[in-house]
């Protein structure tokens, strides 16, 4: 059976304005008719599908993934959402645990996230991998931001430059390097990865990957 990546984007919406984010959000989202077209499709056209809820916010249309995953849960192998954790609750973290949905939360460099739940989310680590998002602008604080993550017991980080910024240049990548040599000597008690992966290939994120 064919396997089968779809990155589905609910809405193109964000609650958030980070730094290192230069995408022209809009106030559009899929409607139920909408889905329900994509879920007979699924349904039809079998194969081994991973659905990544992604792009936008995707909790702004939570509603809408419930009733998706619930339409469509038997005939996809595996759920994950990308979102900033401002909007999670514990209603919607149960909602996605017993579904199997895995939780990919952002965290950046800028700031040490203050408004963040740690208390509601605790309790849902097994779910969770945490993306750390490097700002070229505040790559001092990128070791101190990534101890405050292992010290709160997550144990899946990916290391991320920020892709969707066009600050970088060789400075800051032989910086975000010797962060990023520093980090993996931890990589015996986390599981460390990088994300390489971007939506287009444009001149600066193609510099960012080849350097």
């Amino acid at each position: 059976m064919d396997k089968i990546l779809i990155e589905l984007i609910l809405t193109n919406k964000c609650n958030k304005r980070c730094e290192y984010c230069d995408l022209d959000f809009q106030n559009k989202s899929l409607s139920f008719d909408e889905l329900d077209i994509f879920i007979n499709f699924i349904k039809k056209n079998k194969a081994n599908y991973t659905i990544n809820f992604f792009w936008g916010e995707p909790l702004l249309e939570f509603e809408k993934l419930k009733y998706f995953v619930n339409e469509s849960k038997n005939n996809v192998s595996k759920f994950s959402i990308w979102t900033n954790w401002v909007l999670l609750t514990k209603e919607k973290l149960d909602f996605l645990r017993d579904n199997n949905i895995e939780i990919y939360l952002s965290i950046d460099n800028i700031s040490l996230w203050k408004d963040l739940d740690l208390e509601l989310i605790k309790d849902y680590k097994e779910i969770i991998n945490i993306n750390f998002i490097n700002d070229p602008d505040y790559l001092d604080n990128s070791l101190l931001v990534f101890e405050k993550i292992i010290d709160l017991w997550f144990k899946n980080i990916a290391f991320m430059p920020a892709f969707n910024t066009k600050k970088w240049n060789i400075k800051t990548l032989w910086n975000l390097k010797q962060i990023y040599s520093k980090i993996i000597t931890q990589s015996s008690i986390i599981n460390l990865s990088t994300y390489t992966y971007f939506n287009w290939v444009s001149i600066d994120k193609q510099f960012i990957l080849d350097t």
